[in-house]
């Protein structure tokens, strides 16, 4: 009897945690979407690289409104893994990561404001013209 109620215990935390992780991808692609950016999932065209990391998830494109790749999302299962990745890798990546994801977007015009987007803040504050 106690051994299922411990059972049922790790499964909802365990069912939690699951949901947490994508409810913060949701998060991040409806901030996008507000500002009228999108994202499309690139997880098959680089699956040779989601197969080297056993902790990467998916990787997606984040498009502006004129359909240009102004960046890319690297899911990770958890923000431990994320940080082993980066200790690994020896990358400096202030600025751009949320929790579980971590985003790259190249310098250009909109680079400020898909910063902004992916941690949550609003660009037109942050970054007024």
């Amino acid at each position: 009897m106690k051994f299922k109620k411990i059972l049922i215990s790790f499964i909802l935390i365990f069912a939690l945690f699951s949901m947490v992780s994508c409810s913060e991808l949701n998060s991040v692609e409806k901030d996008f979407n507000e500002y009228g950016y999108y994202l499309v999932n690139h997880s098959d065209e680089y699956e040779e690289i989601i197969n080297e990391y056993e902790d990467l998830e998916n990787i997606f494109g984040v498009y502006d409104e004129i359909d240009i790749l102004v960046g890319h999302i690297f899911e990770f299962k958890n923000k431990r893994a994320l940080e082993a990745i980066l200790d690994e890798v020896e990358t400096n990546s202030e600025g751009i990561i949320t929790r579980d994801n971590l985003m790259f977007s190249p310098a250009g015009p909109n680079h400020f404001k898909v910063v902004s987007i992916f941690n949550g803040e609003d660009p037109d504050e942050v970054y007024k013209e």
